[in-house]
């Protein structure tokens, strides 16, 4: 999987790396554009885990890894977020399902509240059409290629693991559009793959 190379490093590091990238975007610069000016780089050509959630000392003990979630995290930080419009919100989260790493990105568990019902804003149907629906889609088309890194992912500890096998922003959609509670507390996804989780009615 290609990533930026701005994730790849300390936590801290990656963190100040992705600060100018939202001050770029609030000041008016497309996060299409945002995304497609990052140099990537191959996960399989470095070493390290692929993390989404800290952050944790721990990790960064152990030497670089790519800190998946950092860049959405930080959006949701209340100085910045007091800045996003409803708009400028759904602009992130489109484009970022457009993109592998966005989605990873975005199923990270540090930002689950990105697909968090808004039950103050949105009745369940608009928001499983604004949020559930999109990302669901975006991960079937995805998943294959997070699978191929195998057990490299990690949401803090320095043991990598399958990224079905950590509670993840996914398993909180799927939740909530009627996946038994058994299937995403499995350790394995059914030999038929993610789309065998998926309800008929969301995804025909």
């Amino acid at each position: 999987m290609y990533v930026p190379a701005i994730f790849f490093g300390s936590s801290k590091e990656v963190r100040s790396r992705c600060r100018p990238l939202i001050n770029q975007f609030l000041k008016g610069t497309s996060w299409q554009e945002i995304m497609n000016s990052q140099e990537l780089i191959n996960t399989q050509e470095h070493p390290g885990l692929i993390v989404l959630h800290g952050p944790d000392p721990m990790i960064d003990a152990y030497g670089s890894n790519f800190h998946c979630y950092r860049l959405w995290e930080q959006i949701r930080e209340k100085r910045l977020w007091d800045k996003m419009t409803v708009d400028l919100e759904d602009e992130v989260f489109n484009t970022s399902l457009q993109y592998d790493w966005g989605v990873l990105g975005l199923i990270a568990e540090s930002n689950s509240p990105w697909v968090w019902h808004r039950e103050n804003l949105y009745s369940i149907e608009d928001w499983t059409r604004k949020r559930y629906i999109p990302m669901i889609t975006a991960c079937l088309e995805h998943w294959d290629t997070f699978q191929a890194e195998g057990k490299r992912f990690s949401n803090g500890s320095a043991r990598g693991e399958d990224l079905w096998a950590l509670i993840n922003s996914l398993k909180y959609v799927l939740a909530n559009v009627g996946v038994p509670k058994s299937l995403l507390q499995a350790p394995m996804l059914p030999s038929e793959g993610l789309k065998a989780l998926v309800p008929p009615e969301i995804i025909p």
